[in-house]
């Protein structure tokens, strides 16, 4: 609005009107046409690294042009470019690293570079200026202080955090430099006034510099926050196909959910050189399959003893907030007696464990079944995780939860939305509850409890619905992170 003032000929209202109408078209392109461009290009063309990056800059740069076509500033269009993809590119993502380290590494010192150019270094000792930045200084410090200490006010914050609040917050740097260029640019002031504002930048950055760390020692570390379930999940790969599609769309919206990542995990237990050369093979198909879905990650092959402890040492090197295993159907009644895989990992991490059984349909309902038995020792966790799993995967907050009553579960510290729809039923269930309430391709998701539970998980998936089967773990958190200490005293 200043730049427009000071440049055009418009009257207020019509300035007014013109900004509005430009934000509401850049708002368009940037958070509605741009994101489905690149979700459409993710999945179809763009299934590299290079092209993605490629169709980042695109979309930088396009923003930039559609905001200076409408009247705003190129900077505010980078901007809201940023804010459309950031559901693209996950933070854990290999795009992101990328672009992250293209940023830092061109970018911002190009920046800095063409603005230092800017400057006379001679000027910025002439008292007018350094006057001029005293009072900047005053003014930026004060006005930082003021709304900290209102924060710390109105948030109960103790006055180490206030302090805090206030020494993160009064550091300037890109956003200052970017605005001074911009007034240059238009005449607003002159060489003294961006020479000023150096200074002041220069005292932000000692003042934050100087107090974070001081303040920092002296505020109580707070507990350390529950993990959002798809921040990073490592999906295990048995075959490849048809069914591995459907899972990782499953198990992708998991990890879209939480703004995460999905990590697949070859496990190859090499008895002969030509087993781990077709497990290598295989990862270039992987990779497509996933890319295809549009989500970003890289098949990883881990070499190990077993299926079991390659998943258990993936989950730890990776920090896996949740570990997905494809299910192979029932177990044969000569296997009742054999611990499943799931089991086996699920008492070796430190997230939870589910099983996925995936039909290839976008779901229309979620359902999240909870049966008595399902509350009882040490399962409860499982519930939980199964809830949140459900809320997650509700396709425009739908969710179906029962059979038991909406009371019965909340008192047993079960935490759902207020828009969950609750169906009667018994106090256990079979198939033909779910179906009830569900229609084809719908996700389910439930506490896996042996044997029973894969009759009825079965008999769903033959009805054309996904299923999501919540581990529970028998055996307490380990504390130590080695594996093989735990593997090891498991076969002692």
């Amino acid at each position: 609005m200043i730049v427009g003032l000071e440049t055009g000929d418009r009257s207020g209202a019509g300035l007014v009107l013109g900004i509005t109408l430009g934000l509401l078209a850049l708002a368009g392109w940037c958070l509605i046409v741009l994101p489905w461009v690149t979700l459409w290009f993710f999945s179809t063309l763009g299934r590299g690294r290079v092209l993605r990056f490629l169709l980042v800059l695109v979309g930088l740069t396009s923003s930039a042009v559609v905001a200076e076509v409408v009247g705003i500033e190129p900077l505010l269009g980078a901007f809201f470019a940023g804010l459309g993809l950031n559901r693209m590119i996950p933070n854990e993502s290999p795009l992101m690293e990328t672009t992250d380290f293209v940023g830092n590494a061109l970018f911002i010192p190009a920046f800095l570079v063409s603005v230092g150019l800017l400057f006379d270094p001679a000027v910025m000792f002439v008292a007018s200026t350094l006057r001029l930045a005293l009072w900047l200084s005053i003014a930026l410090v004060a006005g930082k202080a003021i709304a900290a200490w209102m924060s710390g006010r109105a948030y109960r914050l103790a006055g180490p955090e206030s302090g805090l609040l206030f020494t993160v917050s009064v550091a300037q740097a890109a956003a200052t430099l970017a605005g001074t260029i911009i007034g240059l640019e238009i005449g607003l002031y002159g060489e003294d006034v961006v020479n000023a504002v150096m200074v002041v930048i220069a005292v932000s950055l000692v003042i934050t510099s100087v107090g974070t760390p001081r303040y920092a020692q002296r505020i109580e570390q707070p507990e350390a926050e529950e993990r959002r379930l798809g921040e990073k999940v490592v999906f295990a790969v048995r075959d490849a196909g048809g069914g591995l599609a459907s899972r990782l769309r499953v198990t992708g919206r998991i990890a879209e959910a939480g703004g995460g990542v999905v990590l697949p995990v070859l496990v190859s237990v090499p008895e002969t050189a030509s087993s781990l050369s077709a497990s290598r093979g295989r990862v270039a198909e992987i990779d497509d399959e996933l890319h295809a879905l549009g989500l970003e990650g890289e098949t990883r092959i881990r070499v190990d003893r077993s299926l079991a402890e390659g998943l258990v040492n993936a989950a730890f090197e990776a920090d896996a907030s949740l570990v997905a295993l494809g299910w192979a159907g029932p177990r044969p009644v000569t296997g009742i007696f054999a611990e499943t895989i799931a089991s086996e990992v699920a008492r070796n991490v430190e997230c939870p464990v589910v099983v996925v059984a995936a039909v290839p349909a976008e779901p229309e309902l979620a359902v999240l079944i909870v049966r008595e038995r399902d509350l009882q020792g040490w399962s409860l966790d499982a519930v939980r995780t199964a809830a949140k799993l459900a809320v997650a995967l509700a396709p425009q907050r739908r969710l179906t939860v029962g059979p038991l009553a909406r009371d019965e579960i909340a008192a047993a510290g079960i935490e759902l939305p207020e828009w969950a729809e609750y169906e009667p039923g018994g106090p256990d269930v079979e198939a033909g509850w779910a179906e009830r309430v569900s229609n084809r391709g719908d996700v389910i998701v439930a506490v896996s409890r042996g044997r029973p539970s894969e009759r009825v998980a079965q008999a769903i998936v033959d009805g054309g619905r996904s299923v999501i089967g919540v581990t529970p773990s028998k055996a307490p958190r380990w504390v130590t992170g080695d594996p093989t200490v735990r593997f090891a005293s498991r076969r002692r």
